[in-house]
Formats: structure tokens, sequence, C-alpha cells
């Protein structure tokens, strides 16, 4: 359920979302996929997850959350871009 909420609340715009929640969102998401077994399941449960990583990447101007979203893309790994390309 974490997850989920973490995934939704880093999928909102950039209006709806301050600095401090995404970054938030980041730190617990990071966490949960590091201290748990929860670490490729979240690209195949949450499909727009890669997308929305990416998108704050490109988007975000605040170093800590760019850094953030780096740390958290690291933590899940790599995905095959076939099955990738499947979920989408």
């Amino acid at each position: 359920e974490l997850v989920s909420l973490m995934v939704t609340q880093l999928s909102r715009g950039s209006a709806h979302a301050s600095v401090a929640r995404r970054d938030a969102a980041l730190k617990t998401l990071g966490r949960i996929a590091s201290n748990t077994v929860h670490v490729a399941n979240p690209y195949l449960q949450y499909p727009r997850l890669l997308g929305g990583l990416v998108k704050i990447l490109k988007s975000e101007q605040s170093v800590p959350v760019r850094r953030e979203t780096i740390r958290v893309l690291g933590i899940l790994g790599a995905l095959d871009p076939y099955r990738h390309k499947l979920l989408e």
C-alpha cells in the first residue's frame, strides 16, 4: 500500500506536488525498495513509474530531488527494455 501511495505522489504534476512532498515520496520509495524484496516489482506493478521518474529528472529544478531520483533509479535497477515495451 505504501508503494502505491508513493507512486501516486510521484505521478502528480509539479503543480500539485511540492518539492518537499516529492522528495519525501522518493526517499520513502527508495527505503522500501532497499529494505525489502520489493526491488523489481514496482516497475511491473506500476508501469508508469519509470516514465515518471525520468520525467522528474528532466523537469525538476531542485538538485536534492534530482539526486534522490537517481538514487531510487539505482536501487530499483534495470528493467528489460523489451519487457518494458510490452507493459506500455
